[in-house]
């Protein structure tokens, strides 16, 4: 056997747990055992976070990482996780909620590599452009 990416690894271990059983478990056992023969073990976080990767774009799920001054309240992250599964294709959105004390209204949206910034601080910043941009 040659040697395996993180991803191929990822792979295998993916195809064993979304159908687990007590078999599964065992086989798991044995990759894992596997792993550390190759001295593969310290990528392990790696490994994941590629399982991670695979088990959100087989399932459409989105991670969105969600900045603001203060939690949002349910009502308006079910809003948002509507247009965010329209705007990206996604099944499900999951937020990872951050809170800025520099923000100082709205929100800021980072997803994939895009970053959504309907912040007071940014639109004050847009509002100053403009009127610089017209004197």
């Amino acid at each position: 056997m040659g040697i395996l990416t993180n991803n191929e690894i990822a792979e295998n271990i993916f195809s064993l747990i979304k159908n687990t059983n007590q078999k599964g478990l065992v086989e798991i056992i044995e990759k894992v055992v596997f792993l550390d023969r190759q001295r593969l073990a310290g990528q392990t976080k790696i490994i994941l976070s590629s399982i991670k990767d695979i088990l959100y774009k087989q399932n459409k799920i989105l991670e969105v990482d969600l900045i603001s001054a203060i939690l949002l309240e349910n009502s308006q992250k079910e809003k948002l996780s509507l247009i965010l599964k329209n705007s990206f294709d996604a099944n499900e959105i999951i937020f990872n909620e951050k809170i800025d004390k520099d923000v100082l209204g709205g929100f800021k949206i980072e997803v994939k590599d895009e970053v959504i910034d309907l912040t007071l601080r940014k639109k004050i910043l847009k509002l100053q452009e403009h009127l610089i941009n017209k004197i």
